[in-house]
């Protein structure tokens, strides 16, 4: 059972959803301070994440600040580490919450101001120390208005943003931007449009779906180099339109709370892009093939007529993927239509018809849409692992330092698991000599660990990027 993360605007809550028996639990105290209206932004996602064990939100205040707040013992309290952002002019927008390796990355933006505005980011390894910020300016005055704040993505160790001047990336090891925003091989990948946008990895590519604003044009497809890497990144444009055929759900309406497009690699294995327009909802799957990508329209095949004809709706994917062979995908709607406004729950298996699993009147959520469900869960009374440190005490064996917590001092099991492209996850051989993996006592505060993986006997290549992760489950049958 999963406890997706996601923020109550209107009340100034931090909720999770349960995506087993669909049910909304506000965690925690109010935020007083929280701003109520679209300056900060409804269509914005990924500002709940869990770090070191425990929850963060990033926020903006009705006094046009930023906030860092942190979810101790039923509490909600501001990060005096991250401190209160300010502005002397313009508008600031919380963009998202994303952990890269052992560091926790908070990006946002600064819009309509006197000067030059930009994407801003800092970063923290423990949750409380913060970097000082740094930021991505555009020399033609980069002035999204205060909608901007769209999908951000962890992949290859940097973080994906998009802006209205194009698709940008942070790199936290070097603590900078990339030098300027890609619009991509057509230069389509601008304005407002973008941020309504999302990434997802697909056979170890990076992807993104650009909306489309236009009744006449449907939504894009884009690539990134396969070459690029944060060490050595391909120069603009390294984005490629990709040459498919893709649905049209109708133009998009561009607003600060109307709803995003989802892209996201699907159970059966297949790239899936799910979106609404102003005319119905569009589900649009896409395999490769010795000519490359083709694209199919699955909406019938998928959605009852209930929900494909919900229009101007936004889409998330909330990924429940610590149930290892078992995962949950479930797909998230914000139907901004319906008055009231209206959560419904979804799950699909990628094969047969997606299943409405649950709706939610009178209510509208800033939700997490992340292909790394563990870093939107709230673990609460369940036990919690999680990575502190990893290194290679020689070759074809990895160290990884790691805290076991739980509120009832469980005794507790552990798994190490290893993914290469983001969606398949796979056990860890376990070498010799660590702190064993059944009945390993666990404390409130937390016990350190260190776990071996005997990384020679399960790859046969040396590989740029791995995912890791430690899994963790309560003792006994």
């Amino acid at each position: 059972m999963a406890k997706l993360l996601a923020y109550k605007r209107a009340t100034q809550q931090v909720v999770t959803l349960d995506t087993v028996q669909p049910a909304i639990t506000v965690v925690g105290t109010s935020l007083p301070l929280a701003d109520i209206t679209s300056a900060l932004p409804g269509r914005s996602q990924n500002l709940v994440s869990t770090f070191l064990g425990d929850p963060y939100l990033l926020y903006r205040t009705t006094l046009n600040e930023i906030r860092l707040a942190k979810y101790v013992a039923g509490v909600w309290t501001n990060s005096v580490g991250f401190g209160v952002v300010t502005t002397g002019s313009g508008a600031l927008t919380p963009i998202g919450l994303v952990v890269v390796q052992d560091v926790l990355v908070a990006l946002y933006a600064l819009s309509g101001s006197a000067g030059i505005d930009g994407l801003i980011a800092k970063q923290s390894t423990d949750g409380a120390t913060w970097s000082l910020p740094v930021s991505l300016l555009n020399p033609v005055l980069y002035q999204p208005g205060t909608t901007n704040g769209g999908h951000v993505m962890s992949w290859r160790n940097a973080v994906w943003i998009t802006g209205v001047a194009g698709i940008a990336y942070y790199d936290p090891v070097g603590d900078v931007f990339g030098a300027a925003f890609d619009t991509g091989s057509d230069a389509d990948i601008a304005d407002q449009k973008v941020t309504f946008g999302a990434f997802a990895s697909y056979s170890d590519d990076l992807y993104y779906l650009l909306p489309t604003t236009s009744v006449l044009q449907t939504p894009k497809l884009y690539k990134l180099d396969s070459a690029w890497s944060v060490a050595i990144p391909v120069a603009v444009p390294a984005w490629t339109k990709v040459v498919v055929s893709i649905a049209s759900a109708g133009p998009l309406f561009v607003g600060p709370d109307n709803g995003v497009y989802s892209l996201f690699t699907n159970k059966a294995g297949a790239l899936t892009a799910w979106f609404s327009g102003n005319n119905e909802t569009k589900v649009v799957t896409f395999v490769s093939t010795t000519t490359g990508l083709t694209a199919s329209d699955v909406t019938t095949a998928t959605l009852d007529l209930t929900v494909r004809s919900l229009v101007n709706a936004g889409w998330s994917l909330m990924s429940d993927d610590r149930r290892r062979t078992n995962e949950r995908q479930t797909i998230v709607c914000r139907d901004i239509a319906a008055s009231p406004q209206k959560i419904h729950v979804l799950t699909w298996d990628g094969a047969s018809p997606a299943t409405l699993d649950e709706t939610f009147a009178s209510l509208d959520l800033i939700l997490t849409n992340d292909e790394r469900g563990d870093f939107r869960i709230f673990t609460d009374l369940l036990p919690g692992a999680f990575i502190t440190a990893f290194t290679q005490p020689f070759p074809g064996r990895v160290q990884l330092n790691y805290t076991v917590r739980d509120s009832l001092s469980r005794p507790v099991d552990v798994f190490g698991e290893y993914s290469l492209d983001k969606q398949t996850w796979l056990p860890m051989t376990q070498g010799d000599g660590d702190s064993g993996a059944t009945a390993i006592v666990s404390t409130p505060v937390g016990s350190p660990y260190f776990y071996y993986w005997d990384a020679f006997q399960d790859l046969v290549d040396d590989y740029d990027y791995i995912d890791v992760r430690m899994i963790v489950r309560v003792s006994g049958p």
